[in-house]
C-alpha cells in the first residue's frame, strides 16, 4: 500500500508552501470541488489549477479576520491537543496524496503512524 508523501521543514502560507500546492486539488476546496459540474466555483477553481501548472503559484487570496485568527491561535491549539491528549503532534506544511495525483492538503497537524 502507497503512503501519502508528507512534505515538513517550511511552514504553511510560505513562498515554499504555495509553491508546492500550486496546480495541485487541495482540501480546502472540496467544498467547491462537490459542489457539482456545472457551479461557477468549480469552472473557476479549473481555470486558476491550470493557471497555476503553466505559470506558477500565485500567493494571496481572501482571508477573513476568522480565518487569520485560527492561523494566530494554531500554535497554542497544536500545544493544547497535544498535552491534553498525551501524544506528539507532527507539524506539517503538505500531504500529497499517495496514488492520486496532484492532490493533497495542508493539515494544521498529524498524529501517530497513521497522521489521524
Amino acid at each position: 500500500m502507497s503512503r501519502p508523501i508528507i512534505h515538513v521543514g517550511f511552514d504553511q502560507g510560505t513562498p515554499e508552501w504555495h509553491a508546492l500546492k500550486a496546480g495541485k486539488w487541495s482540501g480546502s476546496k472540496a467544498a467547491v470541488i462537490m459542489g457539482g459540474l456545472d457551479t461557477s466555483g468549480l469552472a473557476s477553481l479549473i481555470k486558476d489549477i491550470a493557471w497555476e501548472r503553466v505559470y506558477g503559484a500565485t500567493e494571496g487570496g481572501f482571508k477573513s479576520s476568522a480565518m487569520e485568527r485560527g492561523n494566530e491561535l494554531e500554535p497554542e491549539s497544536r500545544e493544547w491537543y497535544a498535552f491534553t491528549r498525551g501524544v506528539e503532534v507532527e507539524q506539517v506544511a503538505f500531504v500529497e496524496h499517495a496514488t492520486v495525483p496532484h492532490t493533497g492538503w495542508s493539515p494544521d497537524g498529524l498524529v501517530g503512524p497513521d497522521g489521524g
